[in-house]
């Protein structure tokens, strides 16, 4: 059978156990956190340039001055476009 004396030993490894685990939750979602926050920045650019290339696609083409203008400011807006608070 079990001693009583073992009892104490028992409650502070669960409680140091349960400690860990916590701390080690917490530390994960921290890195997962910052990981997102590193890797939306990539994403949002992306589908930056992907809709202005969507966008390019579907200009209609006819050959004239205003249409290669167009096509021109299309292909610079990834570059000028900033993330004004989106």
């Amino acid at each position: 059978m079990s001693d009583d004396s073992d009892l104490p030993i028992f409650i502070l490894l669960m409680n140091s156990l349960i400690s860990h685990t916590i701390r080690s939750a917490t530390i994960y979602l921290l890195m997962a956190g910052f990981m997102v926050h590193l890797i939306v920045p990539f994403s949002s650019s992306a589908q930056k340039i992907a809709f202005t290339q969507w966008l390019d696609q579907n200009v209609v083409v006819t050959g004239n001055e205003s249409e290669v203008k167009l096509r021109n400011s299309i292909r610079e807006l990834p570059e000028q476009s900033g993330d004004y608070g989106f």
